[in-house]
């Protein structure tokens, strides 16, 4: 998959199953940890990031727009994934490698702004329940990993394959990490890279090529949230022309 959406000399038709794959990652492996993270951990209502809780799986998003408009909408499909990936949370298993590789080690300019956008719902759901690193994100991300990360640093070296039956037998790939051990961790790593994308793309002036889309209110919404991260929204928002959109968003709230 990573060999794939690396190799820009393919063919988009032997691309897109890849990138297709590594948005799904994204957006279920921050939507299992965040569904853990709510449901099974000690973490107290009145203390999530001002109180903002997230729908149920089976709720209405306030967000939801017409057939025409979800059918053409990304953001619809991150929805979808969104409820399936909750509800298996207690079972779930990341490979923090799989985003190290495409949010650190790949550039935003040479994958579709799909890849971004995902990486923003992310961050933002994330913010929510994760906040502050604000102040952590000058620290290169190398160097955060190296001392935040360590007691899973084997994790980030590919696993020698073996034989046929490797994964038999109940045994785990010593690259991926279970939710229910490394829950808080893995919303710590998620975040870090994700605020490295999001750097990377105000760099690069990515966001300019950005629209406004209305079902994107829901991370914007939730990027203001977190008051500890305020830049998150100097980062994905600057120039998509919502000035209006905020305001009114501001007022909402």
């Amino acid at each position: 998959m990573i060999s794939s959406i690396e190799d820009t000399s393919l063919h988009i038709s032997l691309r897109q199953p890849a990138l297709g794959l590594i948005y799904i990652i994204i957006i279920s492996d921050a939507s299992a940890l965040i569904s853990y993270k709510l449901k099974y951990e000690a973490v107290k209502k009145d203390s999530v990031s001002n109180s903002v809780m997230f729908a149920d799986d089976d709720d209405d998003s306030p967000f939801s727009h017409d057939a025409e408009e979800k059918s053409q909408s990304c953001w619809n499909d991150f929805s979808v994934v969104n409820k399936l990936a909750s509800r298996e949370c207690k079972d779930w298993k990341c490979i923090p490698l799989l985003w190290y590789l495409t949010m650190v080690q790949l550039e935003p300019s040479k994958l579709p702004i799909a890849f971004s956008k995902a990486v923003l719902w992310g961050l933002s759901h994330v913010s929510v329940l994760e906040p502050g690193l604000a102040t952590e994100s000058s620290v290169p991300v190398n160097t955060w990993l190296s001392s935040h990360a360590g007691e899973v640093s084997s994790t980030f070296t590919w696993q020698v394959p073996n034989g046929a039956d490797d994964g038999g037998g109940g045994r785990d790939c010593i690259n991926t990490l279970k939710v229910l051990q490394f829950c808080t961790l893995l919303l710590k790593i998620f975040k870090r890279l994700a605020i490295h994308v999001m750097t990377q793309i105000e760099q690069c002036g990515l966001q300019k090529q950005w629209t406004w889309e209305p079902m994107m209110g829901e991370s914007l919404i939730l990027a203001l949230v977190d008051n500890n991260d305020v830049r998150l929204l100097t980062l994905s928002y600057p120039s998509l022309h919502l000035t209006g959109y905020y305001y009114y968003l501001l007022y909402l709230l």
